[in-house]
Order: structure tokens, then C-alpha cells, then sequence
């Protein structure tokens, strides 16, 4: 398995971890209200935040051959991927754990993907 399926699954890892935490939380949050008062807003903004996420592990994993420069810079990936959780883990509050991940891995994910999905593949 070359360096670019191994941090896609890497990265798709910590991104299922972060999707399962947010799904834990919005089921938590929602406790004792109605469906479509509380629940179903915060799926939605879970499973919209989470193909952001998983848009470059797609993108690792189905994408065929990379230029030898981009599949070494594949390792950012899962590495921004895991500061992520660990900032999530670690925040003192909501704002301190949310802020970042909307600021700056969401459009980390949004820009890898674009870079390696628009890249031309190796002539051999």
C-alpha cells in the first residue's frame, strides 16, 4: 500500500472519530426536545461537516497516481486531521473546540482536496 492510501485511511480514521463524537454530542444535546426541533439541525450540521472532512480521504483513496512531491504532502492530511481531534479533546469549551475546526481544518480539507484532485497525474 503506497503513502497516499495509508493517509487516506489514516485521515478517514480520525475524521469517522470525529463524525461519531458529533453524533454522540448532537443525540446529548437534544435530549428531551422533538425531532425536528432539536435532532435533526444538528445531524444535518454533522453529516454536512463531515463530507468536508472525508472529501480528501476520498480523494487519497480513489484517485489512482500522484506526482512523487504530492504523495509525500499526502502525510499532512491525516497529521492535521489528528491535531484536530486532539483540539477537540482537549478545548476548555465549545468555542475553543469548534472554532478552529470551522476556521481552519474545514478549509484545509476543502483546499487538499482541490489541489489533489486537480493535479495531473505522473506521465511514465
Amino acid at each position: 500500500m503506497n503513502l497516499t492510501k495509508t493517509s487516506g485511511l489514516t485521515g478517514a480514521a480520525f475524521s469517522l472519530y470525529l463524525f461519531l463524537h458529533s453524533v454522540f454530542h448532537s443525540f446529548r444535546i437534544s435530549k428531551g426536545f422533538s425531532f425536528f426541533d432539536s435532532l435533526f439541525p444538528e445531524l444535518v450540521g454533522t453529516f454536512s461537516s463531515s463530507i468536508i472532512f472525508f472529501m480528501p480521504a476520498a480523494v487519497l483513496l480513489f484517485r489512482s497516481a500522484f506526482s512523487p512531491v504530492l504523495e509525500k504532502a499526502s502525510t499532512v492530511y491525516p497529521i492535521v486531521m489528528a491535531i484536530t481531534v486532539l483540539n477537540v479533546y482537549l478545548a476548555d469549551g465549545p468555542l475553543t473546540a469548534g472554532l478552529p475546526v470551522v476556521v481552519l481544518t474545514m478549509h484545509f480539507c476543502i483546499i487538499f482536496s482541490i489541489i489533489y484532485l486537480c493535479a495531473p497525474a505522473p506521465k511514465h
